[in-house]
């Protein structure tokens, strides 16, 4: 089946985009708990997040929508070989936040849009 990519400025913040984040990640058969989310951190921290406190909040946020796994997956650092890995069993992919240039800079330049194009 199909992943599924969810992009948002705002993050997991209105009831829209909350609910369009479940109904992703409902299209899988994975059962509530055994979910698993990817990452994709590079817009925010192009823009100067710290990634710590924010992976620890997310991951605590995605348990809410039966995630049990997320995955942290910085493209910038990344070879093609490890984005497929990454990807492997993933029932969502998610970026939030942050710089979109770079973020779709580092889609191309890692190949990642080749990996999982839109």
């Amino acid at each position: 089946m199909t992943k599924s990519l969810l992009l948002t400025s705002a993050g997991l913040t209105t009831e829209p985009i909350r609910a369009a984040f479940k109904q992703l990640l409902e299209k899988r058969d994975t059962p509530p708990g055994e979910r698993i989310a990817v990452y994709i951190p590079d817009a925010a921290i192009a823009d100067g997040a710290d990634m710590r406190p924010l992976a620890d909040d997310m991951r605590k946020g995605l348990k809410n929508f039966g995630v049990g796994e997320m995955r942290m997956l910085e493209l910038a650092k990344s070879s093609q070989m490890s984005i497929s890995e990454a990807l492997k069993d993933a029932d969502v992919v998610y970026a939030e936040y942050g710089n979109t240039f770079f973020l779709q800079y580092q889609f191309q330049k890692s190949g990642f849009a080749s990996i999982f194009p839109p």
